[in-house]
């Protein structure tokens, strides 16, 4: 929705000019407008770039100031039943000047204090600063999809930002590169997401589902929100589990086409993105009512890299077939591909393993077409097993237990890549997980240890006690710690670098709780991952679509364009001075391999990506 930021000096005044600065890095973010505020006696400012969406008035304005209050906002997310909790704050003598949920955000702060949180269903970081008790309460949405980045030195300042990218600007500050994040970033991005640590020193990020209060003297951090907490009791039913699905997914969908401005979706050839659309296409076939439904909400965008193993246009025109919906196709062709690569990646300034102007492409063209929302298809790979090494994961629980069908799910990790199978491949694969699993059974303990032996992570991330099995351990794993965090960050960046906010249906809270309640026998089976959204999305969602097992997901064709349109780029970015020198790699090692690679055009996706991070890394160094 927008850009954040705030400077707290504790020992000297705070410039217009600071805040200005600051703040302004991240127009981006917010280019419908900006907005500044100085607390003079307590030597703090609040920023905010706007990109309107709920209240397009100058009501909604920020920092915005709770009418005869002490409190003020500079808020970045959408919280979706914002109608609901308004109704139930009006209901109690509170009266609203605007029709945005920032309001709605500070009266039940001042109703309900930190317990608000609880209230919200949406995405958020925000700061609220108490001018009476001169302090700053600043907190984060349940799954960490809005971000919030953080400075705090004892005694000089407290100082934060949607994005990193700001502290560039921050007066009296020197960003500098954390030489062990980074080289860890290079080696796995996005592994300093859960940890709320950054590649620069000093740099922190509230963590996902925590809150903070600061004043001139200490900062303290607490969570709020534990998903495993949250668990629920679900029927055994499964035809009562995918009926309560199904529920709880349309009323997702519903709640995030609130808006005041255009919606669209992000949509490609998979499950995930193809459920939320087609869902979508189905409410406007109920003609369902719903409160601050916009006049343009039912269109979608796809990308397309011709001649590429990533291309999943064939699959677009299915639903496009069967929806009669408008669908624009964007192919990835531009004359200006390696000045908007670098562009981009300066503006991302974090790293990844693809080129994200694969993933900024497709909101650039909703961008030039008057789109300001997405509703998009993340996190059902987080939830519902997939990933390949997540099936490999229940493959492995099935060795260790000989409950599940092995052949099915050794079948479904091949498939999900090569796209057939052989029944020598099954055989093989079970043979070598039966080796695997043999030698640790029946001891969990340890065949989780070998698997982290073998994968070469040497990160035990804690796994709360109600997360049953070896698999779901796994899945938590990429749900709160791995993968998740960085796809969440990645799409954030990639969405905001035009003015588009993106909202994810398989993010609400109540349905991630409804799934991390579900036995595995609905997530995975039948020789599918996703078993209940596929199911719940019968007549609704193309079958050859319900139906697919290869797995692609948005990224950027690198080893083609390597081999191909970037090869000069590639050549004359390995030659630099600052490439060989760098610090963080061995530049004369990494230039001849690169340079081989390229003019042999020999690059595979594996190097392709692996490479990607140590040209992403150079080019934000």
């Amino acid at each position: 929705m927008c850009g954040i930021a705030g400077i707290w000096n504790f020992s000297k005044k705070v410039e217009m000019q600071h805040i200005t600065t600051f703040t302004d890095t991240m127009a981006h973010r917010g280019p419908d407008g900006a907005g500044y505020h100085i607390f003079e006696e307590s030597n703090l400012a609040l920023g905010h770039r706007r990109l309107s969406i709920l209240d397009l008035s100058d009501d909604g304005k920020q920092p915005m100031h709770l009418n005869n209050s002490n409190f003020w906002i500079t808020y970045n997310g959408e919280i979706y039943n914002f109608l609901e909790i308004k109704k139930e704050l009006h209901n109690e003598g509170i009266q609203f000047k605007s029709s945005s949920d920032t309001e709605v955000i500070l009266a039940a702060y001042k109703k309900w204090g930190k317990d608000c949180l609880n209230k919200f269903n949406g995405m958020f970081a925000f700061a609220i600063y108490d001018e009476l008790k001169k302090e700053l309460f600043i907190a984060r949405d349940r799954y960490g999809v809005k971000p919030l980045h953080y400075l705090y030195i004892p005694n000089k300042i407290f100082a934060f930002a949607s994005e990193t990218i700001a502290f560039k600007k921050l007066y009296d500050f020197d960003r500098t590169i954390n030489p062990a994040n980074f080289i860890y970033s290079i080696q796995l991005p996005g592994v300093l997401e859960p940890k709320g640590e950054s590649v620069f020193n000093n740099i922190k990020q509230l963590k996902a589902g925590h809150y903070g209060h600061i004043n001139t003297k200490d900062i303290k951090i607490n969570q709020w929100y534990n998903l495993a907490s949250n668990l629920t009791t679900v029927t055994q039913n499964y035809t009562e589990q995918i009926e309560q699905f199904k529920n709880l997914f349309f009323d997702a969908c519903k709640l995030r086409l609130r808006s005041d401005v255009s919606v669209a979706s992000a949509l490609s050839g998979g499950i995930d993105s193809s459920s939320v659309f087609c869902t979508i296409q189905q409410l406007a076939k109920q003609n369902f009512s719903n409160e601050r439904l916009p006049s343009k909400w039912q269109q979608a965008f796809s990308i397309s890299f011709p001649n590429s193993e990533l291309d999943e246009v064939k699959y677009v025109k299915l639903i496009q077939q069967q929806t009669n919906a408008d669908v624009k196709i964007i192919e990835n062709n531009q004359p200006n591909l390696v000045k908007d690569i670098i562009s981009s990646t300066v503006l991302f300034d974090n790293i990844i393993g693809t080129p994200i102007i694969a993933v900024t492409d497709v909101y650039k063209a909703m961008k030039q077409n008057n789109i300001t929302v997405s509703l998009d298809g993340h996190a059902g790979d987080e939830l519902l097993f997939g990933y390949r090494s997540a099936v490999y994961e229940v493959l492995f629980e099935a060795h260790l237990n000989d409950e599940l069908d092995k052949n099915e799910l050794a079948e479904l990790y091949v498939l999900m890549t090569h796209g057939n199978a052989s029944i020598q491949d099954v055989n093989d694969l079970n043979t070598k997980v039966a080796a695997i699993a043999t030698n640790f059974k029946p001891s969990l303990k340890n065949s989780i240890k070998s698997i982290l032996k073998r994968n070469k992570r040497d990160i035990q991330y804690p796994i709360p006690c109600k997360i049953k099995g070896h698999a779901n351990k796994r899945l938590f794993e990429q749900f709160q710690y791995t993968d998740l965090p960085h796809v969440l960050r990645d799409f954030d960046r990639a969405s905001m670098q035009h003015g588009i906010e993106i909202r994810s249906p398989l993010l609400d809270y109540r349905l991630v709780e409804y799934i991390w309640s579900l036995p595995l026998s609905s997530k995975i089976g039948g020789g599918f991952t996703k078993k209940i959204l596929r199911d719940a999305m019968k007549g609704i969602v193309p079958n050859e679509i319900l139906q697919r097992k290869t797995k692609i997901g948005l990224a950027a064709p690198t080893a083609n364009w390597l081999n191909t349109c970037l090869s000069q780029f590639i050549l004359d970015t390995v030659s630099s001075k600052s490439f060989l020198s760098s610090p963080y790699w061995d530049g004369n090692k990494l230039s001849i391999e690169y340079t081989q690679l390229t003019t042999t055009k020999s690059w595979t996706p594996e190097k392709a990506n692996k490479a990607w991070c140590i040209i992403n890394a150079h080019l934000i160094s």
